[in-house]
């Protein structure tokens, strides 16, 4: 059976199992946190083009990862989860994808990470949630707030695995923007691109994406907002075209 013939099987037996893009299906049954708007922006954004190697940080389905490696035809793409059931599911969301001969997942805590190389490029959707009740669900709580992951260990980290002019792509609530860009600077990484997210034209910001290089940049500020009187806006449905079916 052809992986087409395989994402459109699954997609029609396993609906509420599996979500479905132009060219990979994503199961998530086991992992904590679910394909959602924060993870499929910033795989359509982020800064992908050139790379030969790229982290994805905390890859939970895999669903940035495989948008990466869609844009990205020939990068080597390496996956870190420290959740191991997470991790499995990235895992086989990977084999059954057209580029698994390019995906690799490790299940692994990011602080401990390390690599033999230097990555052109890290994305990632990190913990961000700084203080505030935790959810019950031990997993989805680590996926979500930075006791599991502090900012200043994040960023420390990803300078130290960054090749020379490596480039660093996030997403995260407005909520914490002057700690991301503060701690960010505080490595010596450059800001070089900004994506300000609205819902809607007559409503604040709600998500930030960031893009910071370790080269000295001058910073391309934007405004994306997901929604019209229509339905979804005419930005996001360029920014997304090649994934959503």
């Amino acid at each position: 059976m052809s992986y087409l013939s395989v994402k459109h099987y699954l997609c029609i037996t396993m609906a509420s199992e599996v979500f479905c893009f132009k060219e990979f299906a994503v199961r998530q049954v086991a992992s904590a946190m679910k394909v959602g708007t924060d993870s499929v922006l910033l795989g359509a954004w982020a800064g992908v083009e050139g790379a030969r190697s790229i982290l994805d940080v905390g890859t939970g389905t895999g669903v940035v990862a495989l948008m990466a490696a869609q844009r990205n035809r020939s990068a080597m793409i390496d996956a870190v989860e420290i959740d191991s059931q997470a991790a499995l599911e990235a895992t086989l969301n990977f084999r059954r994808s057209p580029w698994a001969d390019r995906l690799r997942v490790e299940c692994v805590d990011f602080k401990s990470y390390s690599s033999p190389e230097r990555y052109d490029v890290i994305v990632s959707n990190p913990p961000y949630f700084i203080s505030g009740k935790a959810s019950p669900d031990a997993r989805r709580a680590c996926s979500r707030h930075t006791d599991s992951l502090p900012f200043e260990v994040f960023f420390a980290k990803c300078r130290e695995l960054l090749s020379e002019r490596g480039r660093l792509s996030l997403i995260a609530p407005v909520e914490v923007k002057q700690q991301v860009e503060f701690l960010a600077g505080e490595q010596g990484l450059w800001m070089s691109r900004r994506l300000s997210v609205s819902t809607t034209a007559r409503k604040q910001p709600r998500r930030l994406l960031w893009e910071f290089s370790v080269m000295p940049s001058s910073l391309v500020d934007e405004e994306l907002c997901l929604q019209s009187d229509k339905g979804r806006s005419d930005e996001y449905d360029f920014l997304t075209k090649d994934f959503y079916l």
